[in-house]
């Protein structure tokens, strides 16, 4: 049955704690917005024992398209060192909108103001993403990691129930102001990475 959340996040360890997957998925418990074994993830640590061993690697990789049959939704938390990872998570997201067809959560650490429009943050997005948002092939909501617009989403959107903006959706300044956040959004600084021609869909 598909009612767990799928957590998915990288964080470059020369620059961020291994542990900072850990450190989301506690702050969820923490939010109550879902308890943990409603949560299904793959660890960093076990992603980290795949990369040595390829026993392990086949071992993984069959724990995880288990783990997204179970999942109604993806809870993509997004970091500034997100995109470089070029192996897990591209998995995670092709499982995600290629075969489950769940909608994908994006949720950025990098910013505590309102997303309105989701291209302007399109520098931390991993290729795999970029390229099925422009091919209109996933469904994206796109907020900041808060708890509010975090339960809104996860409450709101799953394989049933899909963002409207295809893979630019986000939510409108009258939601945000219900979330009690400031509708003047300031984006992080982007990385340099090269623009992708996105055509913006509120």
């Amino acid at each position: 049955m598909r009612t767990k959340t799928y957590v998915s996040f990288y964080a470059n360890c020369s620059t961020e704690p291994v542990e900072m997957d850990a450190k989301y998925h506690r702050l969820i418990t923490a939010w109550r917005i879902r308890r943990a074994e409603e949560l299904t993830y793959v660890s960093r640590y076990e992603k980290e024992l795949a990369k040595k061993d390829i026993n392990q690697r086949a071992i993984v990789r069959t724990d995880l398209v288990s783990r997204m049959y179970m999942a109604s939704q993806l809870l993509l938390v997004i970091g500034i060192t997100t995109c470089e990872d070029e192996e897990w998570l591209p998995m995670e997201i092709r499982q995600a909108v290629d075969k489950m067809k769940i909608p994908i959560i994006a949720a950025y650490t990098m910013t505590d103001e309102p997303i309105r429009n989701p291209y302007e943050l399109s520098d931390y997005w991993p290729y795999a993403l970029m390229t099925r948002i422009r091919d209109n092939s996933a469904n994206v909501i796109h907020i900041p990691f808060k708890k509010k617009p975090v339960r809104a989403a996860l409450q709101q959107f799953d394989y049933e129930r899909l963002p409207r903006g295809r893979g630019l959706s986000c939510y409108s300044e009258d939601a945000y102001r219900a979330f009690g956040m400031p509708c003047n959004p300031v984006l992080a600084p982007a990385r340099p990475r090269n623009k992708t021609g996105l055509v913006l869909i509120r």
